[in-house]
């Protein structure tokens, strides 16, 4: 794939920037850690029901340990201001304006890798949904440009 990870790398660095966002991605991984401890220590003691035990109890745990130190990265981009949020719009417009159809190929083979592995998770589902319904867009928008590269 040809998607130039300099701009990749300048949005998160972009999104990341934001206060909110670190707190958000710092309790999420002490919640994951906390679940992911009690999961282990549930399968080192009774096996694969410990695993599900000492999962779901991690959760529970993780939840009421994290519970109003942060909130989804969904609400907190919501909140970011106008200028912030049309910045992070016009990179990621830059990223797909150099995509080219071999990425689009790659990503599609990507996407339908991952759907096939779990055709009942309902999250697989809706990924596989945007996916079939933007790969035609971005395709069309593409296929559009003119091809700057050529010599």
């Amino acid at each position: 794939m040809t998607i130039d990870t300099n701009l990749i790398m300048k949005l998160v660095v972009d999104v990341m920037g934001d206060r909110q966002i670190q707190v958000t991605v710092t309790q999420s991984l002490k919640g994951a850690l906390l679940v992911g401890t009690c999961s282990f220590v549930g399968a080192l003691l009774a096996g694969p029901v410990g695993l599900a035990i000492g999962g779901a109890s991690g959760g529970v745990a993780a939840a009421f340990a994290t519970n109003g130190t942060f909130r989804s990265i969904t609400q907190t981009l919501n909140d970011l201001p106008f200028e912030k949020k049309r910045q992070i719009a016009e990179e990621i417009q830059s990223i797909i304006d150099k995509l080219e159809v071999n990425d689009l190929t790659e990503l599609t083979k990507i996407a339908m890798i991952c759907a096939s592995l779990s055709r009942s998770d309902p999250n697989v589902i809706l990924i596989k949904r945007f996916v079939e319904q933007t790969v035609p867009v971005i395709q069309r928008h593409i296929l559009l440009q003119p091809n700057v590269n050529q010599n």
